[in-house]
């Protein structure tokens, strides 16, 4: 009689967790999908505050004064002086190396 009662008892633990089952993976899409709608909403947000922080940088750019203009023009100039400047300096190292390695020879060679 126990054993039948185990049975029985056995088959509706089974039946409950197969009802709940389908619940289980209807509740798993709804999520999937409501993280999905959440993460497009997101990404059309987000993108909206690109586009007005791109335009913004547009127009700040426009409306500059003239000051800005000339300040940023200089920064530039610099920039590109001190990379010549480098790369005349790193000439001029070279010239002294080879300067040095010349006058080396010259002093150990022998009088004739």
């Amino acid at each position: 009689m126990e054993t039948k009662i185990n049975t029985v008892a056995r088959n509706d633990l089974a039946l409950a967790c197969d009802l709940d089952q389908p619940t289980r993976s209807k509740r798993q899409r709804k999520r999937y999908i409501d993280e999905i709608t959440e993460l497009r909403a997101k990404v059309a947000d987000y993108s909206e505050q690109l586009a007005a922080l791109t335009q913004r940088q547009e127009i700040d750019i426009i409306c500059a004064t003239p000051w800005e203009g000339i300040s940023r023009r200089q920064a530039v100039e610099r920039s590109v002086a001190e990379q010549d400047n480098a790369r005349l300096k790193d000439a001029v190292q070279e010239q002294l190396t080879t300067i040095q390695t010349l006058l080396r020879i010259v002093q150990k060679r022998p009088k004739l």
